[in-house]
């Protein structure tokens, strides 16, 4: 185990975000299987707060509604959102400038030959109707202890694209497992409805799950691109599941390098409470690690970045035994981010994750695993 610290920016705000970490290649033993989590009856939108995000005195739902009330400068790119179904995969280039990726279609900040970061966010429940959509702006996604910075511009002075998969109006649910669900298929308990800027669902014609989704939107992009995958939360799961489905549908194009799990989240099953019955056989955590280990027979490295393990590894909420897998079987290198500055603020220890690992590309490779890295020099 080594600790080493990263640093984030030069201004005296950024003193307090000068976060240890710990990093290990050592196996960890896994944590085996266990039941957990569940659907609400009634009251879903606070139990689901309370259950997923249990953060005492309602410090985080103020902030939330802060968040969502400040608007960030990428909401006039977006085509039809949110008052219509937008979900699909945006290009960005600096200072919050982004265009939709369409097969086919000149995007200048989509170029051949550059290796691509695709980020995908995870739950996103309420924020439809505020108009807030994740960017690459670190305070506009998290304002309380964010750094008014644009996290994209690092990656794009090193040549890289940088794009986001949206499915924000899909993961708009009360209640995560629902969310979840349409990761896996497009017929779970609430189909692939969507939210729109009312705050109502509509039903939707979409056929395939959010990760055939992003797999057919992978697939579309230029040959011979070398992909890298981050995914948040529930946005981990989800990456995993589409770079699987990827290789399933074109083995001889698949250019997925290395997959970033950020604080990476999968509900517990429950019988009746959450029975993730739209899947056979399987929990959502189990499938995830079978297709995880496929992607690491192709020589896929995976990155796991933790920053609150209150949610996402606490049994009585997660299952986090993939990712302990991962790491038991030196299939993964892992980092975890010291939030503690953040205090109770469990929203806001769970969302530095993404935004830490974004910030990594600005700073020279050490030590400790970053965005930076080489693939050579963390395996």
């Amino acid at each position: 185990m080594i600790s080493a610290t990263l640093p984030t920016a030069e201004a005296a705000r950024a003193a307090r975000l000068r976060v240890p970490h710990s990093f290990s290649r050592e196996p960890k033993p896994s944590r085996g299987e266990h039941p957990g989590c569940g659907r609400s009856h009634g009251f879903a939108p606070q139990i689901a707060r309370f259950a997923h995000f249990a953060v005492a005195g309602g410090v985080a739902q103020k902030a939330l509604r802060r968040r969502c009330r400040r608007r960030n400068k990428s909401l006039k790119y977006f085509e039809g959102f949110p008052h219509t179904l937008d979900y699909g995969l945006y290009f960005f280039g600096p200072d919050g400038a982004c265009q939709k990726y369409v097969a086919g279609q000149a995007n200048p900040y989509c170029l051949e030959h550059r290796k691509t970061l695709i980020y995908v966010h995870g739950w996103e429940a309420d924020r439809i109707e505020h108009s807030f959509r994740e960017t690459f702006h670190w305070s506009s996604n998290e304002p309380r202890f964010g750094l008014d910075l644009d996290l994209a511009p690092p990656w794009l002075d090193r040549n890289w694209n940088v794009g986001i998969f949206y499915w924000d109006q899909f993961s708009d649910e009360p209640w995560l497992p629902d969310a979840e669900a349409k990761i896996w298929n497009a017929q779970g308990p609430r189909s692939m409805r969507y939210r729109v800027a009312s705050g109502d669902f509509q039903a939707s014609s979409v056929r395939g799950s959010a990760s055939e989704l992003l797999a057919a939107q992978l697939l579309s992009l230029p040959e011979g691109m070398e992909l890298r995958l981050a995914g948040h939360s529930l946005g981990s799961p989800l990456v995993i599941a589409a770079a699987e489905e990827m290789l399933k549908r074109r083995p001889e194009a698949f250019g997925i390098r290395r997959i970033a799990l950020l604080d990476p989240y999968w509900s517990r099953q429950m019988p009746l409470l959450n029975p993730q019955d739209y899947l056979p056989l399987k929990t959502t955590a189990e499938e995830s690690l079978e297709r995880a280990q496929k992607l690491a027979d192709r020589q896929v490295l995976f990155e796991i970045y933790y920053s609150c393990p209150v949610l996402t590894q606490l049994p009585l909420l997660a299952d986090d035994s993939p990712a302990q897998h991962l790491l038991s079987s030196q299939l993964a290198v892992m980092v975890c981010y010291d939030a503690s500055f953040a205090e109770l603020d469990l929203e806001a220890q769970h969302l530095l994750a993404p935004c830490l690992y974004l910030h990594s590309m600005r700073f020279a490779a050490g030590p400790v695993p970053s965005a930076r890295s080489s693939t050579a020099q963390l395996r």
